[in-house]
Order: structure tokens, then C-alpha cells, then sequence
């Protein structure tokens, strides 16, 4: 679990999310996204897909600007999700998505975050993800991107969550 994250509700519904052998478990998400996972959640069982850390180890810092230099990532070292999609499907290891509703992405730009709010109704079929607090089915909300810091927000949800 990625550290620019906010937990706003109850989380062991994602953390208890069963697993199997051969299966990642990343966030479902409502936000556009040209991969089939999430790279801020993964869950796995300890021991298995040892086949992506091995075919990373063989040459990681090749990996860690491949994306950036394919132009497929916009800043240094963000392809790491890039490469466990590719991998996941190169191994044919079952991918699975928790609910989507669990997860918000929230920045610190106003216009971005409405139109987040706008994406997640729609796609989640439901009310917009925060009003004055975020919406009750959201677990997590990922402040994803530089300069996307939790700790700088005056929002009184986040103050009451940032501990």
C-alpha cells in the first residue's frame, strides 16, 4: 500500500480481500486509467509471484526509467505499475480488482477534484465522492502524482484523518 494515501473509512473489508495462489488484488478504481490495475494497493500471497520481483531484479534500474523514457509515464521511476500489468500478463496470474467505490483520488487542485467527483458518480453510479466529507462507501483516497501531498490540505476530513 502506497504511503500518499488517506484512510477515511473502515479498511478491513480491503484488507481481508481474499486471495488465491497466482492471483494480485489491486484497488478497483473510477478514474481513467490505461492499465488494469492500480499500482497504489497490491495484495498477494506471501511467497508467490516471486516471477515479477525476479524479472526486475535482473536489471532494476533499466525498469525504473523504461516507462518514463517510452513516454508511457510522465515523471522518473512511475512505471512500476506499468511493469507489474505487463507482467501479470506475461504470467497469466489472475488479476482482481477490489470495488471501485472503495477508492477515491483527490489532488490539491479544486477544478481536478470536481471532475473527479463528477467521474466517480457516474462510474460508481452513486453521489459525488466528497461533499463536505467523502462519500461512505470510499475506504482510501490516494493522492496520486507529485505535488499531490495529503499533510498541505485544510480540509477538515482530512485533518480529522491525517494522524
Amino acid at each position: 500500500m502506497d504511503i500518499d494515501q488517506l484512510i477515511v473509512g473502515n479498511i478491513d473489508d480491503l484488507l481481508g480481500y481474499p486471495v488465491q495462489e497466482n492471483e494480485l488484488v489491486s484497488y478497483g478504481q473510477s478514474w481513467h486509467n490505461n492499465l488494469n490495475l492500480q499500482g497504489g494497493f497490491y495484495k498477494f500471497k506471501s511467497g508467490s509471484l516471486k516471477q515479477i520481483w525476479d524479472d526486475f531484479s535482473l536489471n532494476p534500474e533499466y525498469w525504473q526509467m523504461h516507462y518514463y523514457n517510452k513516454g508511457d509515464v510522465h515523471y522518473k521511476y512511475y512505471g512500476e505499475q506499468n511493469f507489474v500489468d505487463w507482467k501479470v500478463q506475461e504470467h497469466n496470474i489472475k488479476l482482481t480488482n477490489t470495488p471501485k467505490e472503495w477508492l477515491g483520488k483527490y489532488t490539491n487542485d479544486l477544478k481536478e477534484n470536481i471532475e473527479l467527483n463528477k467521474i466517480y458518480s457516474k462510474e460508481c453510479n452513486t453521489d459525488y465522492m466528497i461533499l463536505d466529507r467523502p462519500h461512505k462507501y470510499i475506504k482510501v483516497l490516494h493522492f496520486t502524482g507529485p505535488g499531490k501531498t495529503i499533510h498541505e490540505h485544510n480540509q477538515p476530513f482530512i485533518k480529522e484523518n491525517w494522524k
